[in-house]
Parts: C-alpha cells; structure tokens; sequence
C-alpha cells in the first residue's frame, strides 16, 4: 500500500492555484492547475478525528505537494504581511500532523520534507526580519540572494533557516516569481510525464 493514498481523496486534492488562493483579496499567488494535497482540509479533517475541539486550533500550511521520488514539500502562500511566528506555529503543526498520518517519525520525515514560503516581495521589502535595527533596504535581499546563489546555499527570510535539519532537510523562502521558475515548472513536467 502506498504511504500517500491517505491523501488520494477527492476531498484532500486542490489545484495549487486554489491553495494559493487569498481570500481577503480574492487573488491567487500562482495560477497552476497541478493538483496538490490542501494541507488545510487535511487539518480540519485530522482535528475532527480527535474527537475534541483543539483550542486553539493547529495552524498549517496551505499545500503538500509530493512527488514521484516521494519527496515531499510543504508550501505556504503569503500575499500579505509576513508574520514569521505564525509561520513557525504551522510548521511545527503541520509537522506534526503529518507524522502522525504517515506514521512516521520526525527525524525520518525531515530527510525528504522540504518547506517552501511563497510570498510577495512588494507587500514584505523591508530588512525587519533581519533581526537587527536597519534602514530598510530592498537590494541587501538581492545581494543576499547573489551571494546565495554563488554559494549554492538558500537564502532564507524571516527565522525560517531555524528549521532546516530539524523539521525540513531544506527551506525555502521565495517570491512568487522564483517559485514558478525553480519549482512549479518542475512539477508539472514531472507531473505530466508519469
């Protein structure tokens, strides 16, 4: 039996373009058709299954994508304002939950979970998440990212590196633009091809 086909149901199956899907604006962050698991109604579904009403409620990332290797990545879509301690709140849930689905332990999950954080460079150009007091400067982001790319490391934005090796093998923090050029191509060529 395939660990995945938990996930099989028509219920769970969104197209990445829904998951991305903010409702406040009524705009998507990606317009891509591939189908993805929605980690949000897999939430609602897994607190509903206690039995009790969590208070508060787990948080969790909009989509899990897994593909043909069985790699799996989370992604959180992020048109607005990027609250980093929000997003650490649904990492750990969304961790969690899905540990416990897979039966499986973190420390084996990580090996091939990756995260990936999608969210718009115009609404989040300020170097606060640098954690330090500077002038907000939008090009340190794209030397930072230079440097980066040179090194062959992410660079990655708003305290998420923290979890790489403890709950991610890799992170991502990107703009909606790098996300359909470094993964959502990918994806749907893999897609497509099996």
């Amino acid at each position: 039996m395939n660990k995945f086909e938990v996930f099989e149901s028509d219920k769970f199956k969104k197209t990445l373009s829904l998951t991305s899907l903010d409702k406040s604006r009524n705009v998507c962050m990606t317009g891509s058709q591939l189908m993805v698991v929605d980690f949000d109604e897999v939430k609602n579904q897994y607190v509903s299954s206690l039995g009790t009403r969590a208070v508060p409620a787990p948080n969790s990332n909009d989509a899990l994508h897994v593909d043909r290797n069985d790699r799996m990545y989370f992604v959180e879509f992020k048109n607005g304002k990027v609250d980093k301690y929000k997003l650490m709140q649904k990492n750990y849930d969304s961790t969690i939950i899905l540990s416990t689905i897979l039966d499986e332990n973190i420390a084996n999950l990580k090996e091939r979970l990756e995260y990936i954080l999608v969210y718009d460079e115009e609404k989040n150009p300020d170097g606060k998440d640098l954690g330090v007091l500077v002038q907000p400067a939008p090009s340190r982001d794209k030397i930072g990212k230079s440097f980066a790319k040179q090194s062959k490391v992410n660079f990655i934005k708003f305290n998420q590196g923290f979890f790489v090796n403890y709950l991610f093998s890799k992170v991502h923090t990107i703009t909606k633009s790098e996300f359909e050029e470094k993964f959502v191509l990918a994806w749907e060529t893999d897609s497509s091809e099996s």
